[in-house]
């Protein structure tokens, strides 16, 4: 048999998770998990995230990113699985996704779960949209490249951008998002700290990010005392060494540029992004 146990948020507060387990229909047996939940999902082709969300328009592509950033992890450990619904607390239905759903934009790419890509939210720096082909005037002779801010490559608001310094920094664009939020933010050169939360980017610039970066990135999170830590990690790490990271300090997740696309959106429809840092958190039980 085989079951998929994953995180999902809800309203007690930032940061706040609740679990679910989800089985077979062969299986009904419950779990300590189950049980501490009060709720037991049933398993073969069809399963069910819920998220701590309330939009006015569920059609939103900010939603719909969301509930696709939901769905990712379930399909990534549960091969069975091939629709993903995802519903609100109140029961209403944000979207069904299925497993071959086509691409949407501003979504980095995920690079599936192998020996030695990266760890599934750990994305690639390229999107899944293929580049839009600049359109070249055969009067404009101009051989001059054309840059984007980093800010360009997500799909941010209004509220966000009114608070973005500069469009070139990732650590900037997260404050912007924790601030458009209502959260008090506390800055310096390396970290953005809210709270009990605290943010780190690393960034590799088109190179590998090796585990020297990513240790002393944990040791800046340790000397802030901080109970949650958000380490951001623009490039590719190993999987395998941020799965070991994981396990051995749980109070920090390795997250990707795309935990800033979520948090962005989150502002968008008026949900705490604090609750969108992470993608729900899966687990395949085989009996």
């Amino acid at each position: 048999m085989e079951a998929v146990l994953f995180g999902l948020v809800v309203a007690a507060g930032a940061g706040a998770v609740t679990w679910w387990v989800m089985r077979s229909r062969g299986d009904r047996t419950a779990s300590p998990v189950a049980e501490a939940a009060g709720t037991l999902h049933a398993l073969e082709r069809d399963s069910t995230v819920v998220l701590d969300l309330d939009p006015e328009d569920v059609e939103d592509e900010r939603v719909q990113r969301l509930v696709r950033a939901a769905a990712v992890p379930v399909f990534e450990q549960a091969p069975r699985v091939q629709v993903v619904t995802v519903k609100n607390r109140s029961g209403l239905v944000l979207g069904r996704v299925p497993r071959n759903a086509p691409p949407m934009r501003h979504v980095p790419e995920v690079r599936a779960p192998s020996g030695e890509g990266p760890r599934g939210h750990t994305p690639s720096p390229v999107s899944h949209e293929a580049p839009a082909r600049r359109q070249i005037d055969p009067d404009d002779v101009s051989s001059e490249p054309v840059h984007r801010d980093l800010a360009e490559t997500f799909d941010l608001p209004d509220a966000v951008l009114a608070h973005v310094t500069d469009p070139r920094d990732p650590l900037d664009l997260v404050d912007a998002v924790l601030t458009a939020a209502g959260h008090a933010t506390e800055r310096s050169s390396d970290l953005v700290r809210t709270g009990d939360h605290v943010f780190i980017v690393v960034d590799g610039h088109g190179r590998a990010i090796l585990g020297d970066t990513l240790s002393r990135a944990y040791l800046k999170f340790s000397e802030t005392r901080a109970k949650h830590g958000y380490v951001v990690v623009m490039g590719f790490a190993d999987r395998s060494d941020l799965d070991r990271r994981e396990a051995l300090a749980p109070q920090v997740a390795y997250v990707g540029r795309d935990a800033i696309q979520r948090m962005a959106d989150a502002v968008a429809v008026g949900a705490d992004p604090l609750s969108f840092v992470r993608p729900p958190q899966v687990e395949v039980i085989r009996d």
